[in-house]
């Protein structure tokens, strides 16, 4: 199987990529991984390339057109055909497209194919294809080949993302699967509580601003440490919110109570998050804190307010820390606050450790190989295409949000619960 990235950075979705094809690998299955653009993190790249063959679409362009179609453009640049269908003939055709621009190139690799690619695509955010912006051609194609494929092509990983996606495609999506952003939980053993700390909590992840639970954790320290003085806040990660937070962070006071580790390697997870309190978070880390035994609250993505959905192992099947305004609340300082009991604490460690058992590589992947076996060759070829019209809406698209005017495609998952209109 061919998965399409638009990048290969430290993130959920690389990650993700990298728990697939080393399960795949396990059994005895090929995978490859075609990226986008050429920006990848050099580390997890190289633990990639242990599990599959990874290609980096600007080698199989033409006539070094990559020095002119920069970044996602290049699913318009001039292919190198025959290189290009050799990759697919590998993968026996099969395609996982991760996202709008994986799903735009499959357009192209459908020709190629001759009409014989089976292709696969997943909602891996509630904004992935439903963002708000501006009218682009490349936005109304991507919806337009969204709504001719089948409902077994499309995977989502909770049953929001499915409702709202019938909502507005008018298709009620119930032979789509359903899975989990699976994780390798093999051997995960229980950290047990040391020595009663109570002072430590911790978030894992990149720095976003759609992460507001990590400004409103600070903003809000004082009361949540209104029975504990001595709690600390660890935040681990970078991103384009750092700087933010290190000013807020100086501006209250509180250099020697919240602490920005910045970059971290993921494989000292288990390491960062053992002598842990709690974690308060979303994502994977959230499932990985949990797998560990460590009381998981939800970070809630998009939420201004002090203010989350509970702990992990109170989710209702796979929906968790994305916004959805029919869900209860509960204040975050009241949540951490029940956990001072020892008795709770350990009753919410179970919890959340069975609670993680649901979210296994193991079934994800077992999803996928079903969604591919179910689904027949789908001719996208069929679906008209200027390339031409792709390439400047592209263009368009990045002029306007360079500008200032448009930062709808970029800034999707800030945009919150997807609401029509």
């Amino acid at each position: 199987m061919l998965f399409i990235a638009s990048n290969f950075v430290l993130n959920g979705g690389s990650t993700f990529i990298l728990r697939v094809v080393k399960e795949r690998y396990e059994r005895g299955l090929k995978s490859s991984v075609l990226i986008i653009e050429c920006i990848s993190d050099e580390n997890i790249l190289i633990e990639l390339r242990e599990y599959a063959s990874v290609y980096f679409l600007k080698d199989y362009v033409k006539f070094l057109s990559f020095y002119f179609f920069k970044k996602q453009m290049l699913i318009c640049a001039p292919l190198k055909i025959n290189n290009i269908a050799k990759i697919l003939s590998e993968n026996d055709n099969n395609v996982h497209c991760m996202g709008v621009y994986g799903l735009l190139f499959a357009q192209r690799l459908s020709k190629i194919s001759n009409g014989k690619l089976i292709v696969s695509t997943a909602v891996y955010h509630q904004n992935e294809y439903l963002f708000k912006s501006k009218s682009y051609y490349f936005k109304r194609l991507t919806e337009i080949m969204l709504s001719k494929m089948s409902e077994n092509q499309i995977i989502f990983f909770n049953k929001k993302n499915r409702e709202d996606y019938a909502r507005v495609f008018n298709v009620n999506f119930t032979e789509s699967f359903i899975t989990p952003i699976g994780l390798s939980l093999k051997g995960r053993e229980l950290i047990e509580r040391r020595g009663g700390k109570v002072n430590k909590v911790v978030t894992i992840g990149n720095l976003f601003d759609f992460k507001k639970y990590i400004e409103v954790v600070i903003r809000n320290f004082e009361t949540l440490t209104k029975n504990n003085k001595k709690m600390e806040f660890h935040i681990y990660g970078e991103g384009p919110e750092k700087e933010n937070l290190s000013l807020l962070i100086k501006e209250l006071g509180l250099e020697n109570q919240v602490f920005l580790h910045g970059h971290f390697q993921y494989s000292n997870f288990k390491q960062v998050i053992s002598d842990a309190f709690v974690f308060i978070g979303g994502g994977t880390a959230i499932i990985e804190a949990s797998s560990y035994g460590i009381p998981s609250i939800v970070g809630v993505e998009n939420l201004n307010a002090f203010e989350t959905y509970g702990y992990f192992s109170d989710v209702d099947g796979l929906d968790y820390n994305e916004l959805d305004n029919s869900k209860p609340r509960y204040r975050i300082d009241d949540v951490i606050t029940q956990l001072l009991d020892d008795q709770h604490w350990k009753e919410v460690s179970l919890g959340c450790r069975e609670k993680s058992k649901e979210f296994s590589i193991e079934h994800t992947l077992n999803t996928f190989e079903q969604c591919h076996k179910s689904s027949s060759s789908f001719d996208l070829s069929n679906i008209k295409v200027s390339n031409s019209r792709l390439f400047f809406s592209l263009v368009k698209m990045a002029i306007y949000f360079y500008s200032g005017l448009d930062d709808g495609i970029r800034n999707r998952r800030l945009q919150g619960e997807f609401n029509e209109g």
